[in-house]
């Protein structure tokens, strides 16, 4: 009996012992993932994980988990090399105790780990505090310097990672300035200039030393920021009309102070930030909320509370070009697929997908749509182009020579588009190669384009090689006659010849 009792009890601590080295080896390797540095293929591997959004549980079960493949080559070796290795190793230094937690691994793997233990967003409370499930494991898709654990937090709290409302709060919040009806406009413009210059423009090492808007302080220094005073008394159209005018010069970008009077809630104001943006974004403008009690943060920094109720309003244009610019650099680094849904939930459809209905309708049911790139090229060609369910718009090209299409805006930024006899502006970004979105886009594409006429070219835009060769378009206003004439150079007694040709 004593014999079977010291079996048992060591049976147990070798079993106790595999799940602490496994999850110490974890731990320690997915804190490695998290260093960026160009040889460190972990971080590469690692990354693909942090752009899904699992805040409603991941993806469904699918067969392919059975077989340990998790989307992609690089999201299969991410668990392979950070998970299974290592067990694998420790089970041969104790194969019985080992054999139980690999299967324990496979049928979470397979069957938990996507919507019912690590990434459930309703599996909260005590069994977190233990568990790395949950809204334990989400802070660290939320915050990815904290919660690195693997089945127990252990690690975490032995080695201070742990996430915690107190030091989550604490961090990067810029200082609070109680609105009062007595302030005088100028006070105020100090107190927000102050705001700019201490909060906006600091370097944050949350953010890899990057500041929160990393060209404020260029717009500060050219002048090309403005204050505009507005009482939240004035009715939406009144509002956007003062903005369309103060818009008529020159402005780089305008902090728009929001009822200096009297204190406006949140919901409030994004309400009315929503309105301005429906109103505003056929003059090609968007106006970006930034209030007191809004807690969206990125990497623990509270990147748009401020001192008073403001609505940053800039042409979408100037938007965009800067967000092509960040793409090239790590800035959105620390930024989750979570933080992506929300900015685009809130104002982000402004600037890339609320393409005229008219048109997303049209793009859905027409082969062919007719493109016209750059501000040099007289010619509309043809091109076959898709718009995906999140009514974000994409096009390639077959030819890669100078003069297609692809090629000019690639060039310039900008292009026209006409369908039924109308045009719309657009601004194409050329996409960094990504095989999750590739992969979508092909699918997309092979949807669509099933006629005869059109698989032959659309199995030609699905090869590997043509992922490099995508654009991404971004309305950027309706044209009116007067402006498609400058654009195409004609004028109104001798309107621009336009040729027509095939680009594909």
């Amino acid at each position: 009996m004593t014999t079977i009792f010291l079996n048992t009890t060591l049976w147990i601590f070798h079993f106790l012992l595999v799940i602490l080295l496994w999850t110490l080896f974890y731990y320690i390797l997915h804190r490695v993932s998290h260093i960026r540095h160009k040889h460190n293929w972990l971080h590469k591997l690692h990354i693909i994980h942090h752009r899904t959004d699992y805040r409603k549980g991941g993806s469904r079960f699918k067969p392919q988990f059975l077989l340990f493949y998790f989307g992609d080559v690089r999201g299969t070796l991410d668990t392979l090399c950070m998970m299974t290795l290592p067990l694998t190793a420790i089970t041969f230094v104790f194969p019985q105790q080992g054999l139980w937690v690999l299967l324990w691994h496979y049928i979470n793997e397979a069957f938990l780990a996507e919507r019912i233990l690590e990434h459930n967003p309703r599996l909260f409370g005590r069994v977190t505090r233990v568990f790395a499930w949950g809204t334990f494991h989400l802070k660290h898709h939320k915050n990815p310097k904290t919660n690195y654990g693997l089945l127990i937090t252990l690690w975490d709290n032995l080695f201070s990672t742990a996430s915690g409302e107190t030091r989550n709060s604490a961090i990067a919040v810029p200082h609070i300035v109680q609105l009062q009806a007595s302030e005088s406009v100028q006070d105020i413009e100090r107190q927000i200039s102050k705001y700019i210059i201490e909060t906006l423009e600091a370097q944050k090492k949350e953010l890899g030393s990057f500041p929160i808007c990393p060209f404020v302080r260029g717009e500060r220094l050219a002048g090309r920021i403005h204050f505009l005073p507005i009482r939240l008394h004035h009715n939406a159209d009144q509002i956007a009309q003062t903005i369309r005018a103060a818009f008529k010069g020159k402005w780089g970008s305008s902090l728009v102070i929001y009822d200096i009077a009297n204190s406006t809630d949140a919901d409030a104001f994004f309400n009315i930030s929503t309105i301005l943006n429906e109103i505003l974004h056929i003059d090609g403008l968007v106006c970006i909320p930034i209030h007191p009690e809004d807690d969206f943060q990125v990497n623990g920094v509270f990147s748009r509370k401020s001192p008073y109720p403001l609505l940053l309003t800039q042409s979408s244009r100037q938007v965009l070009k800067a967000r092509g610019h960040l793409e090239k650099t790590d800035y959105y680094h620390f930024w989750t697929e979570s933080d992506w849904d929300i900015i685009n939930k809130q104002f982000g459809r402004f600037l890339n997908t609320v393409f005229p209905e008219d048109f997303r309708e049209h793009l859905m049911v027409s082969p062919l749509i007719e493109i016209l790139g750059g501000r040099e090229v007289r010619s509309f060609l043809e091109t076959y182009m898709i718009i995906t369910d999140d009514c974000r718009v994409f096009s390639r090209t077959l030819k890669k020579s100078p003069k297609s299409w692809f090629t000019a805006i690639q060039k310039t930024g900008v292009g026209l588009v006409r369908y039924d006899g109308k045009m719309i502006r657009v601004r194409g970004i050329k996409l960094q190669y990504d095989e999750l979105l590739n992969n979508h886009i092909n699918q997309v594409y092979l949807e669509k384009y099933q006629d005869p006429e059109d698989v032959p070219f659309v199995q030609v835009l699905v090869q590997p090689e043509y992922g490099h060769y995508t654009m991404e378009f971004y309305f950027d206003g309706i044209v009116r006659e007067q402006e498609a004439l400058k654009w195409t150079g004609g004028n109104e007694s001798h309107p621009a010849t336009i040729t027509w040709g095939n680009s594909y």
